[in-house]
């Protein structure tokens, strides 16, 4: 049983002692893995590919050109010289579709999105107007910034 000591300190005011009860909390790995996993549980969207496919990235095969993903949903291509841009969303968890404006017509590229740190893969494209010549090509990017 604790010891409380209870006081009238005068003015209606009293003073209560007790003793003092300290306890060291260790964390276990198996707590720490359990803590985070309930993290991706319950805010599955943390980690979410829509989230980390904003930056820019510079296409592999053709270093010279960067693409960047906005966390607005704009969409943006350039290198060469050339400069496009337009708006993207994801039809499904992992696929993509960007709207790419150009001079008067609008173009659709879709493609299977994965990332690996700081490399995204984009495979299946669809180039439904053959404008990219992007049919069922796949694509890796670096992310730069």
């Amino acid at each position: 049983m604790r010891d409380t000591n209870v006081q009238n300190v005068g003015s209606g005011n009293v003073k209560i002692q007790g003793e003092t009860i300290r306890k060291n909390t260790k964390i276990t790995i198996g707590g720490l893995v359990i803590v985070v996993f309930l993290i991706f549980l319950f805010f599955p969207n943390f980690n979410s590919i829509e989230k980390r496919i904003v930056g820019t990235w510079q296409i592999n095969e053709q270093p010279q050109i960067f693409v960047t993903f906005g966390e607005n949903g704009v969409f943006s291509m350039s290198g060469d010289g050339d400069y496009l841009d337009g708006d993207y969303v994801f039809i499904n968890n992992n696929t993509v579709q960007a709207h790419i404006k150009y001079l008067w017509a609008d173009f659709v590229l879709s493609g299977q999105i994965s990332i690996k740190g700081n490399q995204m893969t984009i495979e299946n494209m669809s180039d439904p107007d053959d404008v990219f010549g992007a049919n069922g090509v796949t694509i890796t990017l670096q992310k730069t910034k």
